[in-house]
């Protein structure tokens, strides 16, 4: 049991406690500047280009890029998935995106990765306005599942 003294010094020091920790508390609170929400913001340098060991994998993608900008995408180069999402993008966003760049796009490799039985690139297209990045996913039958452009 507390004495009657404890008891009345016990609130007393959660307040002092409480007084205390507040600073903390609020320079805790303060918004985050970009750079320390996420550190990747704080350097606005481009990917820097990787070397490309499959050239050949780059022209296709290049030319079906081409077919993609002109809305006459064939819809065997791409899995179900892909055909249901690209191709249904293809007029109303894509074509007009890509024709902005010029075609021929030019395309540098950033990224190259494999996930399972799926090949991942990330490509940037030099376009004269503003350049892009290209995020296109093959499958092991070397069909598109995924194409995505996205501002860098």
């Amino acid at each position: 049991m507390r004495s009657s003294i404890s008891r009345r010094l016990y609130p007393l020091a959660a307040a002092a406690l409480l007084v205390g920790a507040l600073p903390a508390c609020s320079l805790a609170r303060q918004p985050a500047t970009a750079a320390q929400a996420a550190p990747a913001l704080a350097s606005a340098r481009p990917a820097k280009p990787i070397p490309d060991e499959e050239p050949a994998v780059t022209q296709e993608v290049a030319e079906l890029l081409g077919q993609l900008a002109g809305g006459r995408a064939p819809r065997s180069r791409f899995t179900e998935k892909g055909a249901a999402t690209v191709l249904a993008e293809m007029d109303q966003n894509l074509a007009p995106r890509l024709r902005e760049c010029g075609i021929p796009v030019t395309l540098e490799l950033l990224a190259r990765t494999v996930d399972g039985e799926d090949r991942q690139y990330r490509y940037r297209l030099r376009c004269r306005a503003q350049p892009l990045l290209l995020d296109i996913v093959y499958n092991k039958a070397a069909r598109v599942n995924r194409l995505q452009l996205l501002p860098e």
